[in-house]
């Protein structure tokens, strides 16, 4: 009697699994080569995740059901240094957790996600019955019997699994694996635990002999999975991207407030990794017309830092909120028919004596176009340095005063059509994810 009440407390706390009344459904999401960020053309992603979070919501909704757990666990390819493989893949696990919570209804609480490194074990279950895996039998062999490590005496790494696959047979079946099914295993297991609030008691307590513990075996991290929820992965294979990193994210962008009054200007962002960004752009405009004594110049250059937030940016980069530090150097001379204002030092280059601005940002980037972002930006801080009033008089700029300027305030306000660079920095379907 007490083993069936300890049975049934695991049970209703998500332990363990019942074969008649808890199910547990799964699906995989597939990534390239050393990347973590969601591609949702690559294989069915798109399908998946939608099937995923429309059936996902179906069961919150629904009151006679209880969600117990929904496990993400991330997983890595053989190839690339362990640690990498690690951290790799726990943050495939944290780009689905973070998907979910901007596209499903699932309570925080209920998603747990974890990255368990190489999946040596879901790619001994792939090739098991693939006939074109050459010495598939001593492949299997290392797969699932080799430790991960092998240590002498000292406890010094002096062999390991993955050695002896790359070393077996002068590595022709590691390249057929690199090439045909390491893709496979670069993923995210998305299990999906729940069962029926409805049942008596006294049905789950005819049916504890049945229930069964999902652990680990031979080492495999993930649980045990049921057929999938949503369509079968297609069996195409992708050919292996050979790179080791998460690739470039780059941005080409101009200030359309700017060029609204005639100001060109254009500016480059680099993605650094770890949701942070750097940027510098340039601004120059020179029109003229001495007759009329009109003058509208200004030319300079600004640089940022930006730091990324918030679950669109950890979906993708270069997207969502931002929040930077910037510096600003720049040089004028306005002038339309009267009193003139010349920041700089007459005559001279930029640096001589130009005006400056530094400030603190915010920002908001919204993907409108499969290459387009529009980004809202507005900076306030400090604003200084000399500037000159004149007044042209007889064909000669006539100086009336040198005056220093202290300016607290806005500084900074962009509304900025952005160009995505690089092979994956697109975004899905017209710019929605």
């Amino acid at each position: 009697m007490f083993r069936r009440l300890l049975t049934l407390l695991l049970l209703l706390s998500g332990s363990v699994f019942v074969h008649a009344q808890v199910k547990t459904d799964t699906v995989i999401v597939f990534y390239h080569q050393g990347r973590s960020d969601i591609d949702l053309n690559l294989r069915q992603n798109q399908k998946t995740l939608d099937d995923l979070v429309s059936f996902s919501n179906s069961l919150v909704r629904d009151s006679s059901v209880r969600v117990t757990r929904f496990l993400l666990e991330g997983f890595a390819s053989p190839e690339g240094g362990y640690r990498n493989n690690i951290r790799l893949s726990e943050k495939r696990a944290r780009r689905i957790a973070d998907y979910l919570g901007t596209h499903s209804e699932l309570p925080d609480s209920s998603i747990i996600y974890l990255g368990s490194g190489i999946d040596w074990y879901g790619l001994a279950d792939i090739i098991e019955d693939k006939d074109d895996v050459p010495y598939k039998d001593e492949v299997l062999d290392i797969l699932r019997n080799t430790p991960e490590w092998i240590y002498n005496e000292k406890g010094e790494v002096i062999d390991g699994k993955k050695r002896q696959l790359g070393m077996l047979r002068g590595g022709v079946p590691y390249n057929h694996l690199y090439n045909k099914y390491f893709p496979l295993v670069r993923r995210t297991v998305v299990t999906l635990s729940y069962y029926r609030r409805d049942i008596s008691l006294e049905q789950l307590a005819a049916i504890l002999d049945d229930a069964r513990v999902l652990a680990p075996e031979k080492g495999l991290t993930r649980p045990v999975v049921a057929p999938p929820i949503v369509a079968e992965q297609e069996e195409t294979i992708v050919e292996a991207i050979p790179q080791s990193r998460e690739g470039i994210y780059a941005a080409v962008k101009t200030n359309l407030l700017f060029d609204a009054l005639l100001t060109p200007n254009l500016g480059a962002e680099i993605y650094l990794g770890n949701n942070w960004s750097a940027g510098a752009g340039w601004t120059h405009a020179w029109w003229s017309n001495d007759e009329a004594h009109r003058y509208w110049r200004i030319y300079g250059a600004d640089f940022t830092v930006r730091k990324w937030f918030g679950k669109k940016a950890r979906i993708k980069p270069l997207q969502g909120q931002h929040l930077g530090l910037y510096a600003q150097v720049f040089t004028y001379d306005f002038e339309f028919g009267g009193r003139g204002y010349m920041g700089g030092e007459p005559n001279g280059i930029l640096l001589d004596r130009a005006n400056y601005a530094v400030g603190l940002e915010y920002g908001y980037s919204l993907p409108i176009a499969r290459r387009l972002n529009l980004d809202f930006t507005l900076g306030i801080g400090y604003m200084g340095g000399q500037y000159y009033e004149y007044e042209p008089i007889g064909g000669l700029y006539v100086w009336d005063a040198t005056k220093q300027r202290v300016y607290f305030g806005p500084t900074k306000a962009e509304i900025s059509l952005i160009w995505l660079i690089g092979r994956n920095n697109y975004n899905s379907k017209g710019g929605r994810r």
